[in-house]
C-alpha cells in the first residue's frame, strides 16, 4: 500500500497546527505554561517574539504548518520507499 504524500503531509501540518494552537490557548487561559515554553525553545522565540499576540498567533500556525507538511510529506515519502511493492 502506498501513501498519497501530499495528503499525509496536509494531514500532519493540520494535526501539528493544532496542537500548536491548544498550546497558544493553554497558555492565554493562563492553565499551562509548559507547552508554549516547549514549543518557543524550539522555535527559538519565534512564536512570541512578535508583540501582537494575534499576529504572533497567526505567524507561529504559519510556521508549525510548513512544518508538519514537510515533516509528513518526508515520512509518507520514505514509507513508500522502504515499503516497495509490497
Amino acid at each position: 500500500m502506498k501513501l498519497k504524500v501530499k495528503a499525509v503531509g496536509l494531514a500532519c501540518a493540520i494535526l501539528y497546527a493544532v496542537g500548536v494552537l491548544w498550546a497558544y490557548v493553554m497558555a492565554w487561559a493562563g492553565i499551562s505554561q509548559a507547552p508554549f515554553d516547549v514549543l518557543n525553545g524550539f522555535y527559538l522565540g519565534w512564536l512570541g517574539a512578535i508583540g501582537n499576540p494575534a499576529v504572533s498567533l497567526l505567524f507561529g500556525l504559519a510556521i508549525t504548518f510548513v512544518d508538519g507538511f514537510i515533516a509528513g510529506a518526508i515520512f509518507a515519502w520514505l514509507y513508500n520507499r522502504f515499503a516497495g511493492n509490497a
